[in-house]
């Protein structure tokens, strides 16, 4: 199982390998001059290059410093029992790759799970109308890999998220209305009879979304900033955004629940 250290480590890596990818420019900039150009400013054009791999470089050894810190603090021991549906508390770490991915931890630094994009069947995606081409589809993964939740995004006059459970049964959707210049769009979450499970509300300039019951009551919210302070050790990013569960829910109900996160990560960004 993935723990956090394990995470800021391959961070770090990515980030190494963007300072040694902008080095390759110079070198070739410098090879080029020697034997052919013989200009004499060649050195402004390679600046910006030699620049930006220093400046990766840097948050390079920042993430490592980060990733041993974590490691020295941390609980090492698994939780074989562990899962997304008994955890009150889970912390979310987006990496914005070529492949986009949301991972979600425990508040002891051992993976939870993760969110990804799967890919679209290009073979039966010319049998689709128009309005079904524009779908996406993600998988909500356990520690293990195994498939817990989907989400099928449609995009038309507004954002619809369909939820789907492991057994894939239709359990609910999040509805998204259009955003109009001087109102934030209109988020709800229905069950699989079209009921209301909760409606979201957020903040304009800061990470805090909570979602509300019928009754008007908290059950869960996403927020970023609010670290309890036993966590300082374990998590030494204070901004890390944790989704907390409220109220303590079934499986499936979670999996309402967390159709916020397609719609922050994966939407919106």
């Amino acid at each position: 199982m993935m723990k956090l250290y394990d995470y800021y480590r391959e961070s770090a890596n990515l980030t190494l390998n963007g300072a040694l990818a902008a080095v390759v420019p110079v070198v070739l900039l410098l090879m080029l001059n020697a034997f052919f150009m013989h200009m004499k400013d060649v050195m402004y054009y390679c600046f910006p290059f030699f620049f930006y791999s220093i400046f990766c470089f840097q948050i390079y050894l920042f993430k490592m410093k980060r990733s041993m810190k974590i490691f020295q603090n941390i609980n090492v021991q698994t939780k074989m029992n562990a899962s997304i549906f008994n955890s009150r508390q889970l912390l979310l770490f987006f990496t914005s790759t070529f492949k986009p991915k949301l991972f979600l931890f425990f508040s002891d630094g051992t993976m939870a799970g993760e969110i990804v994009r799967l890919k679209k069947n290009m073979n039966n995606l010319d049998r689709l109308p128009p309005a079904k081409r524009r779908r996406e589809m993600y998988s909500l993964l356990d520690h293990e890999g195994t498939e817990i939740g989907k989400y099928i995004v449609c995009k038309n006059k507004g954002i619809d998220v369909e939820i789907y459970n492991d057994k894939n049964e239709y359990i609910g959707s999040f509805h998204k209305g259009k955003k109009t210049l001087f109102e934030c769009a209109n988020k709800e979450i229905l069950d699989s009879t079209g009921r209301v499970f909760g409606k979201v509300e957020g903040a304009s300039f800061f990470m805090k979304e909570i979602i509300k019951n019928v009754e008007n009551e908290e059950i869960a919210k996403l927020s970023r900033g609010v670290l309890p302070i036993e966590w300082e050790g374990r998590i030494p990013d204070a901004n890390t955004p944790v989704f907390t569960f409220n109220t303590p829910f079934s499986g499936d109900t979670k999996l309402l629940a967390l159709s916020l996160l397609i719609d922050q990560y994966f939407i919106e960004r």
